[in-house]
């Protein structure tokens, strides 16, 4: 079984990452786009399915408008898309081999189904008539979870023997209503909408509960869920140069910065009284005893609850130079979102120094020759970017980066470790690739800081 790359890099280059580049590998300096494989199955509640076809919704009107449809196989289902699913549901157009229970045929776009079936943005892995019901609770309330639009799906099949039972009802619902609703194709969201929410009404749900639906109630629920629409959040763009190039990696960083909170602009963050300890840097490493032989450079350590607090790495990540992809931007570049004028940036440890686990951070610096802002014998002033993010968007944009690592060509030794230079400047492309899709989804917050090193006794050593 081939090893996944990302969990064979240490975590800190896995994690700290933040902006999009190409690899370089393109000769008209063109990024290749984004591709994203999407993969699953109808769950159809113990019926047979004798054919359905899967699409992702890029407009979102419920219709099968994404160039990527797929036929099932057996209900299995496995396409790519260029549009991110993070932020578009699936929708299923199911013919049963017997539609015995269901009384007439939905018709869309003139074909027929006995079913149309969905699932809510984010959810790539199941379509089934749970899904479908927690995809029309989001439809209704833009502040809806996936997981709280889940919970609140599965207490609606509750109220039945099975989820075969609420999936007849809505069948019969859902094709005896279409007859009544004028131009289908435009309704088609707010019949469904319309019937989840009188299921969810529904005390009890037997294979006889009669629900139909108007043309009024549509319409309603139409301009609601329109509103709605206009508060979820759209797949992001790539910004573009104003010369009409691709931007450029320092653009897309500054661009993804830009809407960071600001915290202590106007009195920053004083340092001095959050010194925690002197480290002593690994110079040479001694592989074969894995261990240091020989210590160097003397760093400033920084408290942990320096800047608002900090946790570990899968929760809650930096974004300063010092991580935003060395190998790609150059720090020379002007307009680089930093006023630091030693260029010391900020950035936690996950170190062990003497055998001891280090957390909390620590300073760099990428233009100087400085070693330390002990060396600046002044005030030194910056800016600190920290991102949060959950262990589950973290994986997410693992995955993402791993599609792209492999689909980009990277490969890796048996050890399971990256083989060469290239391929780790590819691997920090990909991470930096995902986490650009998703920054979205990425709280940003930019701290202000300054320290006196004059006043500092580690300084003064």
């Amino acid at each position: 079984m081939r090893k996944n790359i990302f969990f064979a890099v240490p975590l800190m280059v896995a994690v700290l990452i933040s902006a999009c580049a190409d690899s370089g590998n393109n000769n008209n300096n063109t990024p290749p786009p984004q591709s994203y494989n999407i993969t699953g199955k109808i769950d159809y509640a113990g019926k047979t399915i004798s054919s359905a076809k899967v699409c992702l919704d890029v407009n979102n009107d419920g219709l099968a408008n994404d160039n990527a449809c797929v036929d099932t196989i057996n209900g299995e289902y496995t396409f790519t898309s260029s549009n991110n699913p993070a932020y578009y549901p699936l929708a299923a157009f199911i013919t049963e081999d017997t539609s015995a229970a269901v009384n007439a045929k939905i018709t869309v776009d003139n074909s027929d189904y006995d079913s149309i079936l969905y699932a809510p943005k984010g959810k790539t892995d199941t379509i089934s008539i749970t899904t479908t019901l927690a995809k029309s609770l989001m439809d209704k309330d833009s502040a809806l979870s996936l997981n709280n639009a889940e919970t609140q799906a599965e207490e609606i099949v509750k109220k039945a023997e099975s989820p075969a039972t609420v999936l007849t009802v809505y069948n019969n619902a859902l094709n005896t209503s279409s007859e009544t609703i004028t131009n289908i194709s435009t309704s088609i969201r707010g019949l469904v909408n319309v019937i989840t929410d009188k299921l969810n009404k529904e005390t009890n749900i037997t294979d006889k509960t009669n629900i139909t639906v108007s043309q009024e109630e549509v319409k309603a629920a139409n301009d609601e869920i329109s509103k709605a629409d206009e508060e979820q959040p759209q797949e992001p763009q790539e910004p573009e140069n104003p010369s009409g190039k691709p931007a450029t990696p320092l653009e897309k960083v500054t661009e993804m910065l830009k809407n960071a909170e600001i915290k202590n602009a106007e009195n920053p963050v004083n340092l001095n009284g959050y010194i925690d300890k002197v480290y002593n840097s690994c110079v040479i490493y001694d592989e074969e005893k894995q261990m240091c032989i020989e210590y160097g450079i003397t760093e400033i350590g920084i408290k942990p609850d320096t800047f608002g607090g900090y946790t570990n790495f899968n929760t809650e990540v930096l974004m300063t130079s010092g991580q935003l992809l060395s190998f790609i931007i150059g720090y020379e570049e002007d307009g680089w979102p930093s006023d630091s004028e030693l260029d010391f940036e900020v950035l936690p440890s996950d170190r062990t120094y003497n055998n001891e686990q280090v957390e909390g951070y620590m300073f760099t610096n990428h233009l100087s020759n400085k070693i330390s802002p002990c060396n600046a014998n002044g005030v030194v002033n910056g800016i600190y970017y920290k991102s949060i993010f959950d262990i589950e968007l973290l994986n997410k944009m693992r995955r993402e980066a791993q599609v792209c690592y492999e689909e980009k060509g990277g490969n890796e030794d048996p050890s399971g470790e990256i083989s060469n230079d290239s391929n780790m400047i590819l691997l920090m492309n990909c991470l930096a690739e995902a986490a650009y899709n998703n920054k979205d989804n990425i709280k940003i917050e930019k701290w202000y800081w300054t320290i006196d090193t004059t006043k500092i006794e580690e300084c003064s050593k």
